[in-house]
Formats: C-alpha cells, sequence, structure tokens
C-alpha cells in the first residue's frame, strides 16, 4: 500500500494507482504505475481486471477508477517504509486493510477489497463530502 504524500488522503493508506495517460489502456497504466512507484516491472498477465469504482467527491466528481488485483510473487515484496515521489510503501496485512474501524487506510477500501480478493467483478459507487465517506455501493457486475 501507498501511505499518500498528496490529495486526496494525505498520510493515508491506499492501493498503488494513479492517472491514464493520453492513448493509454488501463492495463498498461497499471503496470506503468507499479513500476513508477513501487519498481516492480509486471506483465500484463500479472494483472487482473476486478471492476470499476465511481466517486462523487469534491474535486473528483465523475471520476472512473479501474480496478485491478495484482498478485506478487514473494520476490517482489516491498520493503518496509520503501520511499517514492507517491509517498511510503509498505505491505499490509489484509485483515489490518479490511477492519473498518481502521482510520489509516482510505475508507472505502474495506468496503469492496474483499470482494476484489474473491474474484468477483465489481462495480463501486462512493460517496464523501469534505473527504469523509458517506456512502458506499457495491454491485457485483
Amino acid at each position: 500500500m501507498l501511505k499518500r504524500k498528496n490529495k486526496p488522503f494525505i498520510g493515508i493508506w491506499n492501493g498503488l494507482g494513479g492517472k491514464i495517460k493520453s492513448k493509454e489502456s488501463p492495463i498498461k497504466s497499471v503496470i506503468r504505475e507499479i513500476r513508477e512507484e513501487a519498481g516492480i516491472k509486471l506483465k500484463k498477465e500479472d494483472c487482473c481486471f476486478r471492476g470499476l469504482m465511481t466517486t462523487d467527491m469534491n474535486g473528483y466528481e465523475n471520476n472512473l477508477i479501474f480496478l485491478f488485483l495484482v498478485d506478487l510473487e514473494k520476490e517482489h515484496e516491498i520493503k518496509k517504509g520503501l520511499i517514492c515521489d507517491e509517498g511510503i510503501l509498505e505491505m499490509k496485512k489484509i485483515d489490518w486493510i479490511l477492519d473498518k474501524n481502521n482510520k489509516s487506510v482510505v475508507p472505502n477500501i474495506p468496503f469492496f477489497l474483499e470482494d476484489i480478493l474473491n474474484e468477483n467483478l465489481i462495480h463501486v459507487h462512493c460517496e464523501f463530502k469534505n473527504n469523509i465517506l458517506l456512502k458506499v455501493n457495491v454491485d457485483k457486475m
């Protein structure tokens, strides 16, 4: 996970990701972002599309996020406290991430991560106000 140093959610743990560049496919974006942020070189077959997320948040209205699951081999395990341009990278235990009382994780993640890990194809819609999570809808596709 990435402890963000940029908005939104400064200082909060989030999954890795970023913006899709012009003429770039979502899968190529995932491969590039993981390489840039974690220094890990992936192949297309390492990345499994798991769904879409839309958000209703100040500055990110109608934002479309492609959700991918990347299963890393043991040799790619990130050393604790690895620093990148986006923040600090660390491997985190699934139970810790899924705890809905964990205020250290972006608040919508515990509502949909389990579906992704169970290989469900989902659409997630999240409503925020001032970066406070109001509502999460998870629908299987």
